[in-house]
């Protein structure tokens, strides 16, 4: 398991990223989402800043050459989604096994349009937003727009970054990381 974590668990093995906490408690200040208003902290959450630094961290760990360097296989991998959208790029390495993305955040909306589960943002409401499943009208258009934006900045945005970086990092040719 390649995380900033480790415990004893049997049939576990832990490859451990240093200092990505560290890192993150730098680069990002929580207490600065209290006072965003959703669109400012949809923004925020695609800083390229952000996660190409926390890509740098992940991908340039002595765990991550351990993993790249293993002649390991596996049947199933397990990605975190919050903000580790590079490591789709160590997806072939291992011959494209199948990926269940997880996340400790909620499932962020452009989650689910990568992972192909249908969203409908009139009655679902985005993980950011204080919205029930019982919306207004004016809600659920405002779902709409934040959703909507999240989806737009993630595919059109973040991901075009998050490739390139992995291509020039891995010099090898990514697949399209949304397919």
């Amino acid at each position: 398991m390649l995380s900033p974590d480790t415990a004893e668990i049997p049939n576990v093995t832990y490859l451990k990223i240093e200092g990505l906490y560290e890192n993150i408690k730098e680069e990002i200040n929580y207490q600065d989402f209290l006072g965003e208003n959703p669109i400012s902290m949809t923004f925020t959450m695609f800083d390229w800043k952000i996660i190409h630094n926390l890509c740098e961290i992940d991908m340039k760990s002595s765990a991550m050459h351990t993993l790249l360097m293993s002649t390991e296989t596996f049947d199933l991998l397990l990605i975190e989604t919050a903000f580790t959208d590079c490591l789709y790029g160590i997806i072939p390495k291992f011959g494209s096994p199948p990926v269940v993305a997880i996340s400790a955040y909620g499932i962020p909306p452009w989650m689910i349009d990568v992972m192909g589960t249908p969203e409908n943002p009139s009655y679902i409401p985005n993980s950011i937003l204080p919205y029930s499943e019982h919306i207004t009208l004016s809600e659920r258009m405002y779902n709409t727009l934040i959703t909507g934006l999240s989806v737009f900045l993630y595919k059109y945005y973040l991901i075009p970054k998050v490739e390139k970086f992995m291509t020039e990092l891995l010099k090898t040719e990514q697949p399209s990381y949304l397919d």
